[in-house]
């Protein structure tokens, strides 16, 4: 349940900033919006089954925006797993993403591809251990790491993916996500 509820706030750099989003990944414009600057748009998907943001939804804008991902579960009774994650522009997508090891906790990886075509990411540990993930194209996959407090690194070759971790994402603990550097 840690992406049913995935809202996005959209927060502009300069005045008259124009900014189009397409939520739910069919290719067309769903929402335009003009901000100014330090104005925010937010995008609630608990406001309607009709406002939803699927993998692969986009965002354009005529200037400088972040636009932050915040999700968790929905109407469960559970009172946990909301988690915000700072999106990467697609022009600074990476092919290899590094991260810490979280000691004592669960973190799972997820991986998206943007590209036409699936990439193969292989994981490396802080000790040269080596896996594998097959991300397929304009999809996702993840990866479950263990709580060693090792180091990962995760690259593909050269194709280019986005990459967020969610820790503790199976306990009530302590749970918060990241985005891998």
């Amino acid at each position: 349940v840690q992406f049913e509820i995935t809202s996005l706030s959209i927060i502009a750099e300069k005045n008259g900033t124009s900014v189009n989003i397409d939520h739910d990944a069919n290719g067309s414009t769903d929402v335009t919006v003009t901000l100014n600057e330090g104005e925010t748009y937010y995008l609630d998907s608990r406001t309607s089954s009709t406002v939803t943001v699927n993998e692969g939804a986009t965002i354009s804008a005529s200037q400088p925006v972040q636009v932050m991902l915040m999700t968790g579960p929905y109407n469960n009774g559970s009172k946990f797993q909301g988690r915000t994650f700072a999106l990467t522009p697609n022009s600074q997508l990476s092919t290899c993403y590094y991260m810490p090891g979280v000691p004592n906790e669960t973190v799972r990886v997820f991986m998206y591809n943007p590209s036409g075509s699936s990439i193969t990411v292989t994981r490396t540990t802080a000790g040269g251990s080596t896996s594998t993930i097959t991300v397929p194209a304009g999809g996702s996959n993840f990866d479950d790491v263990n709580n060693s407090g090792d180091g990962y690194e995760y690259c593909s070759g050269s194709s280019t993916f986005a990459m967020l971790a969610t820790v503790d994402y199976n306990s009530t603990t302590s749970d918060w996500g990241f985005v891998p550097i």
